[in-house]
């Protein structure tokens, strides 16, 4: 079996592995593969895999999740997948399907701390009309909620103050309630900062946690803003994570709302992999080419924006 090109990349700190080769050419030892590479004990972990064929002028990526199984990917992902293309390629942007979703990634400018940036768009958000700014026992007993889907299904609430003991008591609430939310929807608070266009974000996942940072959280929660008539879908918004900043906002298409996410689409390290190693009982040996100076610049731009979330008196656990 031929060597296995890999990169490491993350978006707002989501880590995925991008692998350079559809996931047909190594079918009899995928699931192997990926728990493996994914695996935080091992030389690489990640949230993701995602193995792509770019081949065509339209990517196709295939996304799978810690355990070997198929997952639905996300933004971070892809946006990190798009980088990786527009780097081969030496493109501006790139177009990309994921199962039935399909994605355009293109490039942005650096952040001042020479972070280097995408815009990711797509797919189309829709709401639940039953479920707008309004109270929803099961999800809390006064405080309103929507339901979105980015198309994963979100239940977002904008809250004056960020509470994070109080998401997760929510979200373990909505992740035990299984006959009100089978869908298995995430939950985001979403809090407005003193300035105008900025405001801070956290998901609890259904069934896992609070997250370092969730696109879908993120355009779930901006979406809601439009919805509820806060902001205008095209104006762009600074959505803060503990995993780092987000610039969010809609496209308009038609009577269709797009998610546009402006992120960080940092590549930490490049290596060769040899399938075979997966067989051997025994650590697997990478020789990594890193990134050290993408690595550094968002170091500072993560450290700068936590900054910010402490002077607006955002508390939550480090991610």
């Amino acid at each position: 079996m031929p060597q296995l090109n890999l990169t490491k990349g993350h978006g707002c700190g989501v880590d995925v592995v991008v692998i350079d080769a559809a996931p047909a050419g190594v079918e009899d030892r995928l699931e192997l593969l990926v728990r493996r590479l994914c695996d935080r004990r091992g030389p690489v972990g990640a949230e993701a895999a995602y193995f792509v064929d770019g081949s065509a002028d339209e990517v196709v990526a295939w996304c799978f999740g810690p355990g070997g199984a198929p997952a639905r990917g996300s933004a971070y992902g892809v946006g990190v997948v798009g980088r990786v293309l527009a780097d081969r390629r030496g493109t501006d942007h790139v177009v990309l399907r994921l199962g039935d979703d399909r994605f355009v990634v293109h490039r942005s400018d650096d952040s001042p701390e020479g972070v280097r940036r995408v815009s990711v768009e797509g797919p189309v958000v829709d709401f639940w009309p039953d479920v707008v700014g309004r109270v929803v026992p099961q999800f809390h007993e006064r405080r309103s909620v929507t339901a979105v889907g980015v198309p994963e299904p979100q239940l977002v609430s904008i809250v004056g103050r960020y509470d994070e003991d109080e998401l997760i008591d929510v979200g373990r609430r909505v992740s035990a309630d299984h006959d009100s939310f089978p869908d298995q929807p995430d939950v985001t608070f979403l809090m407005p900062l003193d300035e105008g266009d900025e405001a801070f974000a956290r998901t609890y996942e259904y069934g896992i946690g609070v997250s370092r940072s969730s696109s879908a959280g993120v355009a779930a929660a901006r979406a809601v803003c439009s919805r509820l008539g806060i902001v205008g879908p095209e104006t762009s918004v600074l959505v803060r994570t503990p995993g780092g900043p987000v610039r969010a906002a809609l496209k308009v298409d038609s009577e269709s709302w797009i998610p546009v996410l402006e992120t960080n689409a940092t590549l930490t390290y490049h290596a060769v992999l040899d399938p075979e190693l997966l067989a051997s009982p025994g650590p697997i040996a990478l020789d990594l080419q890193a990134n050290v100076e993408e690595v550094m610049a968002y170091a500072a731009l993560r450290s700068a924006n936590a900054r910010a979330l402490e002077a607006a008196g955002v508390r939550y656990a480090a991610p």
